[in-house]
């Protein structure tokens, strides 16, 4: 799965996501996301934020993932 992000959040995603808590929390947040209210997701100490379609979609494969 990738993310489409601006060249700024990009160069600091690739630096968050070698750490494999944060990533794991930036996980569990996105399934706990409530995109009727507000589809950004925290990671690290910034915000992420998803079209409502688009977070949805990445829940769904998660949970996927997830149950394997």
């Amino acid at each position: 799965m990738n993310l489409s992000l601006c060249p700024s959040c990009a160069t600091e995603y690739r630096a968050l996501r070698n750490n494999d808590t944060l990533m794991e929390s930036f996980a569990q947040n996105i399934i706990k996301a409530n995109i009727a209210a507000d589809p950004s997701v925290e990671l690290g100490e910034k915000y992420v934020r998803f079209t409502k379609a688009h977070l949805a979609e990445i829940q769904e494969i998660l949970k996927l993932e997830k149950s394997k």
